[in-house]
C-alpha cells in the first residue's frame, strides 16, 4: 500500500504538467497487480478503501484521465506501433480500474463499486474546468479532452470513408465494453449523472451510423437490458430540445438536462449536431424495435417527435442516406405500430399466450407481446370510456401526450418522407387500426367537439384529425360495399354519420372561421 499509494502521488500529484509516459506505465502496471492479484489485507485496494477512500478515489481519477488523454494520442492502440504492448496494457487498465469486480481483492466490496462509479462519471460527464488538450496531429487523435470518453471513443468506432473503424480489431470488444459500461455505472438512485450519461451516450455512440451492427455480438444484450436501454429512451424523450440549442456546457450542480435555464444559459456548440441527427433517429428505431418494452411507448414516441423535427431538410430523400433509411423499416411494421397502440391503452396477446394458462396471463408481457388484441371500434370504445375522467397532471384527457406524439411523429413523416408513405399508411391502416384508435379517442375526450363548440384545443385536435383521415382514407379507397354496409367494418354506419357531420363542423370552423393560421391549409 505505502509503496503503490506513494508512487501514485508522485505521478498523479506531485507533477504539475503530468507524468512522462514511462511513470505512467509504472504505475498503471503497479495498480494493475495489486488489483488483480490477492496480497493479503494489506493491499492496495483494501487498505485504501478501509483507511484512504477518498484518496483513492482522487488517485485513481486522476491516473484515468491521465491514461486515457495517452489512449487518445496513441488512437487507442488501433494504429500499429513499436509500443503496441505499452499502449494494450493502457487500454487494459481503464478496462480494470472501472470494474470493481475485476480487483481481486476487494470485488464485491461496496466502496469498491462506488468509487468505480465516481471514475466513470468523472470521465463521462462533462466539466466546467478545462483540462489540457492532448498532443498530436492525426485527425483521430483530435479530441477535446474535456468532453470525455465518449467523444474520444468516437473517433475510433465510427466508420467513415477513410476508416473503417474498430470492427474486427482485436481491441475492439474492450474498446465496446467501456463505450457501454458508463451506461450499467452504479450510480445512486436519482442521481443526475445517470441522465447525463445517457445523453452523452445518445450523442456520441448512439450518433454512430449502424452502430447496432458494429457492437460486437457478446454485447448487444447489455445495451438492450431493460435497465439499460430504456434511460438511453429517456434521455432522448425527456430532451428539452435536441436542435440547435446547445447542451455542450454542464451547469456545477449537475442538474438535469430538461430544464428550460440548462438550455438557455448554454451556447456554442449544438447538442446533437444536424448531420447526426438521421443516424441516432434510424439507431433509436432499429434498437427498440429488437426491444420493444412495455411502456416505453410514450418516450419512444417523444424522442422520435424531436428527431423528425430537427432533422435537415429533404434528409429522407436523398440518394446517399439510402442505406441509412432503410433502419426505419420498423415504422412501417405492423408489429411496430400496433406494439405503440399498446402504448396508448391497447392491449396485446402475451407473446407465449399458446403455452400460458389463460386465468394465469398477464395484462402485458415485458417484451410488448403477440398481436394487437383490440382491433375493432367497440375495443377501442370500452378502452376509452373514461378518458374525460382519468386526465393527466396537465388536467387533459388521458393518454393526449401520448395521442399527439403519435400523429405528431407520423403526420411528419407522411410529409417529408414520400417514400415510406405507401408502407407507413399500410401499417397503420390495414394491419393495425390507427384510425379506429384515434377516432374512439377523439369523441370519448370531447376535444373535437370542444374545438367545434369554442375553437380551443386545435393544436390537440389539429394533428389527430389530419393522422385520422390520413389513415382511413388509405382503408376506404380499398373497401368494397360489403365490408361497408353489410359487416360495416371498420365503422358501425351510425357512427359515420356523426364522423360526417363532427369534420364538416371541423372544418368549417378550421378554414371558414376566420381562424386560419400559417401551415394549416397544407394540414
Amino acid at each position: 500500500w505505502q509503496c503503490t499509494a506513494s508512487l501514485v502521488r508522485l505521478v498523479c500529484l506531485a507533477r504539475a504538467g503530468g507524468p512522462t509516459r514511462a511513470e505512467l506505465l509504472h504505475a498503471v502496471k503497479a495498480l494493475l497487480s495489486s488489483l488483480t492479484a490477492a496480497h493479503g489485507e494489506d493491499n492496495y485496494a483494501s487498505t485504501g478503501l478501509r483507511e484512504h477512500a477518498s484518496i483513492v478515489q482522487l488517485q485513481l481519477k486522476r491516473i484515468c484521465g491521465y491514461v486515457v488523454a495517452e489512449l487518445v494520442r496513441c488512437q487507442w492502440t488501433l494504429q500499429p506501433s513499436a509500443r503496441q504492448e505499452e499502449d494494450a496494457a493502457l487500454l487494459k487498465a481503464i478496462f480494470v480500474l472501472t470494474d470493481a469486480a475485476q480487483w481481486k481483492a476487494a470485488a464485491g466490496v461496496p466502496a469498491a463499486s462506488k468509487v468505480c462509479s465516481e471514475l466513470v462519471g468523472a470521465l463521462v460527464v462533462p466539466q466546467q474546468r478545462g483540462r489540457a488538450r492532448t498532443r498530436g496531429t492525426s485527425a483521430l487523435s483530435k479530441v477535446r479532452n474535456e468532453d470525455g470518453l465518449f467523444e474520444s471513443l468516437r473517433q475510433v468506432l465510427c466508420p467513415t470513408n477513410d476508416f473503417k473503424g474498430a470492427k474486427g480489431t482485436a481491441q475492439a470488444p474492450l474498446l465496446w465494453t467501456l463505450a457501454i459500461r458508463p451506461l450499467t455505472a452504479g450510480f445512486p438512485a436519482g442521481d443526475a449523472r445517470q441522465v447525463w450519461v445517457a445523453y452523452r451516450f445518445a450523442r456520441e455512440i448512439l450518433s454512430i451510423p449502424a452502430v447496432f451492427s458494429e457492437i460486437p455480438d457478446v454485447l448487444r444484450q447489455a445495451v438492450l437490458h431493460q435497465s439499460v436501454w430504456p434511460r438511453v429512451v429517456f434521455s432522448l424523450g425527456t430532451a428539452a430540445q435536441i436542435h440547435p440549442q446547445a447542451f455542450a456546457c454542464t451547469p456545477s450542480s449537475l442538474p438535469l438536462p430538461t430544464t428550460a435555464s440548462t438550455s438557455a444559459s448554454c451556447s456554442g456548440e449544438s447538442w446533437l449536431a444536424e448531420e447526426r441527427v438521421l443516424d441516432v433517429m434510424c439507431n433509436l428505431v432499429e434498437m427498440t424495435h429488437k426491444t420493444p418494452v412495455a411502456g416505453l411507448q410514450l418516450l419512444y414516441l417523444s424522442a422520435l417527435q424531436r428527431l423528425v423535427e430537427a432533422l435537415p431538410t429533404g434528409a429522407l430523400s436523398l440518394a446517399a442516406n439510402k442505406a441509412k433509411i432503410k433502419l426505419l423499416a420498423p415504422l412501417q411494421s405492423p408489429s411496430h405500430v400496433q406494439w405503440l397502440l399498446c402504448g396508448l391503452g391497447g392491449e396485446a396477446t402475451p407473446a407465449n399466450a399458446a403455452a400460458v394458462d389463460p386465468s394465469k396471463r398477464p395484462g402485458s408481457s415485458q417484451e410488448g407481446g403477440g398481436p394487437l388484441k383490440t382491433q375493432k371500434y367497440s375495443d377501442w370504445t370500452c378502452v376509452y370510456r373514461e378518458v374525460r375522467a382519468k386526465r393527466n397532471t396537465a388536467g387533459k384527457p388521458q393518454f393526449t401526450e401520448g395521442v399527439m406524439y403519435l400523429c405528431t411523429v407520423y403526420g411528419l413523416l407522411l410529409r417529408v418522407w414520400p417514400a415510406g408513405n405507401i408502407q407507413m399508411l399500410n401499417a397503420m391502416s390495414f394491419d393495425s387500426p390507427v384510425h379506429v384508435a384515434l377516432w374512439a379517442w377523439l369523441r370519448a375526450s370531447g376535444l373535437l367537439q370542444e374545438y367545434v363548440d369554442t375553437g380551443i384545443e386545435q393544436q390537440v385536435v389539429g394533428g389527430v384529425v389530419f393522422l385520422f383521415c390520413r389513415c382511413y382514407l388509405h382503408r376506404m379507397m380499398v373497401t368494397d360495399d360489403t365490408e361497408f354496409y353489410d359487416q360495416q367494418i371498420p365503422f358501425p354506419l351510425p357512427h359515420l354519420v356523426d364522423m360526417a357531420l363532427m369534420l364538416r363542423q371541423y372544418v368549417n370552423r378550421r378554414f371558414w372561421a376566420g381562424e386560419i393560421e400559417g401551415g394549416s391549409v397544407a394540414a
